[in-house]
């Protein structure tokens, strides 16, 4: 698949899409159920209803793809030098890359199981702009789906590539459900390679509505959602902005904590004292009478 992309980057977007169905079809004209579609760039692939080990960039004989012509009328190229002659027995199994890339899985998931998922890669050759062969927009007719919108734009991704990993970079998220109900969803992180292997670099979920900083190493976060699509209230970052150390100085306040009494004085007006935990949980919260 890489090959392929290669040699057509100037006729295709650089995304290969592979149809899957999670419900069999029994050829009577019964709708297939959920049926969603696999993207693949240079940055990995995603998956709808997270395919155990992923689609690892092998394309089996017979099985079809789809491409998005850069222009009206683009043939694409198949050449010999695009053919091997390993990966040609399954369609999903372990990723035989020998390549680390830093990069990372976020399922979405809801009563009816994983949603969707977004791959967020990190790599020296790709820009916070649209890259293509490595970045990869949202193919879904699903109803409740989940995507990561590209840096100062509105463009939906499946995959969002971007430059080499740093610790104060932040990648917006958004999702869209079914209806305007309150109902019960929850993100989980995945498939962690390179710096974000075995949680060597932590990797938090802000959820800005409610100022909580969740870290996936434990486990996944659950949250209601009413809204029928949310673009604004979560950003995947990796630093735990309540864990820093906030210059209180001019207010002159002290907090002290002594038996398990937690002691608050201020010259200033304390409109609330708010806990967290080292996860970023709010523990405790306390207004003054």
């Amino acid at each position: 698949a890489g090959k392929f992309l290669t040699e057509n980057n100037t006729l295709v977007d650089g995304v290969i899409y592979l149809w899957r169905a999670t419900n069999s079809n029994d050829g009577a004209g019964q709708a297939y159920a959920l049926a969603d579609y696999i993207a693949y760039t240079k940055a990995g692939a995603a998956g709808y209803s997270a395919p155990t080990g992923g689609f690892n960039g092998f394309i089996a004989s017979g099985q079809g793809f789809k491409v998005r012509a850069l222009t009206g009328a683009a043939n694409v190229k198949f050449t010999n030098c695009m053919r091997v002659t390993t990966g040609n027995t399954q369609f999903y199994r372990t990723t035989e890359n020998t390549t680390v890339v830093d990069r990372f899985k976020v399922n979405l998931s809801n009563a009816n199981g994983v949603a969707n998922q977004v791959l967020v890669a990190y790599l020296p050759e790709t820009t916070l702009a649209y890259d293509n062969m490595y970045d990869a927009e949202l193919l879904s007719v699903s109803p409740t789906k989940m995507y990561s919108i590209l840096d100062n734009d509105t463009k939906k991704l499946a995959i969002n590539a971007r430059p080499s990993f740093t610790t104060t970079d932040q990648v917006a998220v958004g999702f869209t459900k079914a209806d305007a109900s309150a109902t019960q969803m929850s993100m989980q992180v995945t498939d962690t390679e390179g710096v974000f292997a075995n949680n060597q670099t932590p990797i938090f979920l802000h959820d800005t509505q409610l100022n909580v900083y969740h870290n996936f190493a434990n486990g996944a976060y659950t949250f209601n959602a009413s809204a029928q699509e949310d673009n604004t209230r979560f950003k995947i970052v990796y630093q735990n902005a309540l864990l820093g150390n906030t210059d209180f100085d001019a207010l002159q306040t002290i907090a002290t904590l002594n038996d398990n009494v937690l002691k608050v004085n201020s010259k200033g007006t304390i409109q609330a004292v708010k806990v967290f935990d080292m996860t970023g949980r709010l523990v405790l919260e306390v207004s003054p009478e």
